[in-house]
């Protein structure tokens, strides 16, 4: 994406005024504006993603009102991932296992016997 305010892209400033600019969008609309964007390995912490670890511009953590991170429970098996908030304005943490069935297209919560 092109920052419509300097006119760059891929740079920090691009990225800060681009989630400025959605955070804006999101309260004149009053819809949910969702990114995704990836995180960095060196900066995930005892395994866990936090919403630092987020790549590239802070102001994805600073715009956000909610930031989901889903993580793989054990790098060896691909069926379960868990989905976790990693930072919230309006509740506190949480986290549900998730059944990853890549075969047939099924991305659920594990039940609970």
């Amino acid at each position: 994406m092109v920052d419509e305010i300097s006119g760059e892209r891929n740079t920090p400033l691009a990225l800060t005024n681009i989630t400025r600019s959605l955070k804006k969008l999101a309260q004149q609309i009053q819809k949910p504006v969702i990114i995704t964007t990836q995180v960095l390995n060196w900066k995930v912490r005892g395994g866990k993603v936090t919403a630092s670890a987020i790549g590239y511009s802070s102001s994805f953590e600073q715009d956000s009102d909610v930031i989901l991170s889903l993580e793989r429970q054990d790098a060896e098996d691909d069926t379960s991932r868990i989905l976790r908030i990693a930072s919230s304005r309006n509740c506190g943490p949480a986290e549900v296992d998730l059944l990853w069935d890549w075969e047939n297209g099924k991305f659920q919560e594990y039940a609970t016997p």
